[in-house]
């Protein structure tokens, strides 16, 4: 099963209210990124996004939720403030703020997405990974 199908199946005929994308600022695969979102607009296209808003994953993501007339929620790491682990505790914060299941675009292993959906799948919250 490929991530989409297996994307599919978690949700299923459940709505989500909240979901969670995490990625790796060298994502450029804007197609992955499509069909994926297409899949979670089909089941619960009021679902808001919560997202870093980090370059490259995050603002493709953000960018066609909102076109879609999606809502997409930033958490924006306080790095002046928390210095290096703001990204950390950035991630931490998303998956703890309800979200029904996490999408993390890949790279290379990159560390933030890879920890962010750890955690997330260390919170049971359901999660695909697209990894290149």
């Amino acid at each position: 099963m490929n991530e989409l199908q297996a994307l599919i199946k978690i949700i299923g005929p459940r709505r989500l209210s909240r979901f969670l994308v995490t990625g790796s600022r060298g994502w450029v695969d804007w197609q992955t990124i499509r069909d994926a979102l297409r899949a979670v607009h089909i089941h619960s296209p009021d679902a808001v996004m919560v997202n870093g808003k980090a370059y490259g994953a995050d603002c493709l993501c953000a960018a066609m939720w909102q076109h879609a007339g999606g809502v997409v929620e930033f958490h924006v790491p306080e790095w002046k403030v928390m210095g290096p682990k703001a990204g950390v505790v950035r991630n931490i914060r998303m998956v703890e703020s309800g979200v029904d299941l996490c999408l993390a675009f890949i790279v290379n292993k990159s560390s933030g997405a890879s920890q962010c959906a750890e955690y997330a799948e260390y919170r049971n919250v359901p999660t695909i990974r697209f990894e290149v």
